[in-house]
């Protein structure tokens, strides 16, 4: 008896532990070419917000149809995610006199006409796995 209690009280606590980490599906609309990369950054806070990525990811779009990343192996938290899709592959977001010459997006899709959305404004809650849009402009 003491022994199927014991097996019991481990499958739970492997259950249990199999749910801490949680997987984030990002995907990208919007209008842009398939020439460069879109990448995908992901913050856990609003220190490194747009400075050091939690965690980041790049595609190729010359060579993947599928405009969506996933982001696995995450902690229950507070995230918020930019995405641009960088063309000439140059590793930033380029530019010109009136603004940026490539498209970006955020998590939450909020306006950001003139400059980068707030963190407060981007963030979301992962509690479980999630697929959210973001439609870069």
């Amino acid at each position: 008896m003491k022994t199927i209690l014991f097996i019991l009280a481990l499958a739970v606590a492997v259950a249990a532990k199999a749910q801490d980490t949680f997987s984030l599906t990002v995907e990208v609309k919007g209008t842009f070419s398939n020439k460069g990369e879109l990448k995908a950054a992901l913050f856990n806070n609003s220190a490194d917000y747009l400075k050091n990525p939690y965690k980041a990811i790049a595609i190729n779009l010359e060579t993947e149809e599928n405009h969506s990343v996933v982001f696995e192996d995450l902690p229950a938290g507070e995230y918020a995610i930019s995405v641009i899709h960088d063309a000439n592959k140059n590793g930033k977001l380029d530019f010109g006199n009136m603004g940026p010459t490539e498209a970006y997006g955020f998590s939450n899709n909020p306006p950001s006409m003139y400059g980068p959305a707030e963190y407060a404004k981007a963030k979301l809650d992962l509690t479980q796995d999630l697929t959210i849009t973001i439609t870069i402009q």
